[in-house]
């Protein structure tokens, strides 16, 4: 059987139940104060970058070496114009190194050369 609760008693209980709703209510309609640092923020005074983006996910072909050039001679012959007589040893990659040995006048080129 419940017995019923005497009058002051169930007052209490009505006034501290009021109490909890009305400070909920203030915590819910209440206006969001503005943030007092927020002027700091703005101005930036220690000069702050964002973050860099991620790095891109994409894999980096390998760089290949540049080819190895050596000068083993020059020469006259045959001409007034000198000659260079080079000795290239390029290396491409997932392949071995392959060496030129071209002779050439002033201004010629020979690939990267």
């Amino acid at each position: 059987m419940l017995r019923a609760m005497k009058p002051i008693t169930s007052r209490w209980v009505l006034v501290l139940a009021g109490l909890m709703a009305g400070g909920a209510a203030t915590n819910v309609w209440g206006e969001a104060q503005n943030n007092p640092y927020q002027a700091i923020v703005e101005r930036n005074p220690f000069g702050l970058k964002p973050p860099p983006p991620p790095p891109d996910p994409t894999p980096v072909a390998p760089v290949t070496p540049p080819g190895k050039v050596i000068l083993t001679g020059i020469t006259s012959m045959f001409g007034p114009t000198h000659r260079a007589l080079l000795e290239i040893t390029e290396q491409e990659a997932g392949k071995g190194a392959t060496t030129r040995k071209p002779i050439l006048r002033e201004g010629e080129r020979d690939g990267a050369v």
